[in-house]
């Protein structure tokens, strides 16, 4: 059940791309001070209040209406509906930008979100990004590769089943979400042969090199066995989990 009054995190930032909503999506929209849509991820915003609406009916929630409308659309706005692009320009109030950045031909409109929110909002140091991990492939290898373009922040890509998020070199302590007893997760050195330790999986790494290249150890199909994970790296990691972390 979505939470209609959860407190907007003043350091968290969400970007809404143009897939299928992953579960819990509206919670996270409302909770989070900087909402952007990548161009026609605003199409995607009459799926949120559609969303907000139910929950209202399911709660009988009767108070005011805080349902919460993006603060920017950023991209080349060639798949924007022209409806959702007239809402915005129109309706000033609703405090919506539309940034259109088609003269850029050479970065993905979440490459501009992300760039918009890093000189927007400087206080962002934490990116949800919904629809991620679904659809094409070709997109969400890029959205992979994106975790590690932008080290100044936390970015984390949300689809139905999964996430994934960058895990920096050095020590890192990723928690685990208490309500699943079975919580999957993996590590991939997609930015070259890394050398990993582990507390807390399944399958620990012991000061082991892993490779992407052919015959390359990479650890996948991992299971957490403790609250929390410690892992350590001389290189970036990619790291997935599935049901996803807690938000």
């Amino acid at each position: 059940m979505e939470d209609l009054q959860t407190a907007e995190r003043a350091r968290d930032a969400v970007v809404l791309l143009n897939y299928d909503l992953p579960p819990h999506a509206l919670s996270l929209w409302l909770s989070c001070s900087y909402r952007v849509c990548a161009d026609g991820g605003a199409n995607r915003v009459q799926d949120l209040r559609a969303a907000y609406d139910a929950a209202t009916k399911e709660l009988n929630y009767n108070g005011d209406d805080v349902f919460k409308h993006p603060h920017r659309i950023v991209g080349d706005m060639d798949s924007v509906w022209g409806s959702v692009a007239s809402l915005y320009r129109d309706n000033k109030a609703y405090g919506c930008l539309l940034d259109d950045q088609s003269d850029d031909q050479d970065s993905t409109d979440f490459v501009k979100c992300l760039r918009a929110i890093v000189k927007h909002k400087p206080e962002v140091k934490r990116v949800f990004t919904l629809g991620a991990l679904g659809g094409r492939l070709d997109h969400v290898l890029y959205n992979m590769k994106t975790l590690f373009d932008f080290p100044e922040l936390e970015i984390v890509l949300i689809g139905d089943h999964s996430m994934a998020r960058a895990v920096p070199a050095g020590e890192t302590i990723i928690k685990r979400d208490t309500r699943y007893k079975l919580m999957h997760c993996g590590l991939v050195p997609l930015q070259g042969d890394a050398r990993v330790s582990t507390v807390g999986l399944k399958w620990d790494l012991n000061d082991e090199v892993m490779s992407f290249n052919a015959g390359g150890l990479i650890s996948t199909s991992n299971q957490f066995i403790e609250d929390k994970v410690v892992i350590r790296t001389d290189v970036p990691l990619l790291f997935t989990a599935s049901p996803p972390m807690p938000l």
